[in-house]
């Protein structure tokens, strides 16, 4: 993420200085790590209202294909919000100035108490900001103001203001108030797994890694987007995943009572066997498509186990009652795309 206190365009400064009726926005020093940063000091009220622009949702549905851009301090994982991104077809970005979408969170606003180490950079508000001292490179910092220690003679200071917006803050509003939509870390997530969705190969990878992870969370992100898997398509695909994953699949979130009913309707644990096999049952069950039997086939022909190879040139076709089952899957196909 870029920097809450990287420089932003004039424009946003000059909105919300006539927005409060001053001709500048005052500027103010704020001791980030070691690191002296420039904020904007505002009155409770004037900082107050910023916040609430940015924490106010103004949509509840995001298209695909939108860039989203999560604010510091998001209580998800940022490997959970990058899965259900993909999930969603929807692309993640750090970029704020690229985002189409902006997911907020109240965790990105600190109360500051009585120690400069409550400050910290992922922050991009500070709130009722009490009194601290600290020494950084020859510089004494009391709360905001700052003060020279080379001579008593050359002292300067800045006004001191219990309430510090960040340039990100104040751009963030700036963007609400024209337009950019806005959604909660809560709205977002409820949207991403309310939605029940075929496995494509791309989420297969994606489910893939996960499962294989030695790390929990992504363990349990795996389970959430298991959840919102639709296992009545595209089972050769759960087919795969499964066989590349092993029982690992059936282990990965005990206590997700959501994820322990999918593994029991969706049936992917009795999935452990030949593709060949698995072609015969999709086709017992009338779900075998065109597109599962040529995947499946493809798996199937390398199981063949074909002694005397050195010697002897093999040929491996489809018996004529399986290349009438595929003509016909494949007109049944085309006759619903039409």
């Amino acid at each position: 993420m870029k920097d809450p206190f990287q420089t932003v365009a004039p424009e946003v400064l000059n909105f919300w200085a006539t927005s409060f009726k001053q001709n500048v926005l005052p500027e103010v020093d704020i001791l980030i790590g070691d690191d002296l940063k420039t904020g904007y000091g505002l009155s409770r009220n004037e900082y107050n209202s910023v916040k609430n622009l940015i924490t106010t949702s103004n949509t509840s549905t995001i298209a695909s294909s939108s860039k989203v851009f999560f604010m510091p301090g998001a209580s998800t994982t940022q490997n959970r919000l990058r899965g259900l991104c993909k999930s969603m077809d929807f692309v993640m970005t750090n970029d704020s100035d690229k985002a189409t979408v902006i997911v907020y969170n109240d965790n990105a606003f600190k109360e500051v108490r009585f120690s400069p180490e409550d400050i910290v950079s992922y922050h991009i508000g500070f709130e009722e900001i009490k009194e601290y001292v600290t020494q950084v490179n020859g510089y004494t910092y009391s709360r905001h103001t700052v003060r020279k220690t080379e001579t008593w003679r050359d002292e300067s200071t800045v006004a001191d203001y219990a309430f510090v917006a960040s340039p990100l803050m104040l751009k963030l509003a700036f963007d609400h108030s024209n337009g950019l939509l806005f959604m909660s870390e809560k709205e977002f997530v409820d949207l991403c797994v309310n939605v029940i969705q075929p496995i494509d190969e791309e989420m297969l990878e994606t489910l893939a890694q996960l499962i294989l992870s030695s790390d929990d969370d992504n363990n349990k992100l795996a389970a959430e987007l298991l959840v919102n898997i639709d296992h009545s398509k595209n089972k050769h695909l759960l087919w795969s995943l499964y066989n590349r994953t092993g029982s690992r699949m059936s282990w990965l979130d005990n206590r997700n009572k959501d994820y322990k009913a999918w593994l029991k309707d969706s049936g992917v644990e009795s999935y452990d066997i030949k593709a060949e096999t698995m072609i015969k049952r999709l086709y017992n069950q009338g779900s075998l498509t065109s597109e599962s039997f040529e995947f499946l086939e493809k798996i199937a022909r390398k199981e063949i186990s074909i002694h005397n190879r050195d010697m002897y040139l093999f040929e491996v076709k489809l018996n004529p009652t399986w290349q009438q089952v595929l003509k016909e899957l494949k007109q049944n196909q085309e006759s619903s795309d039409a």
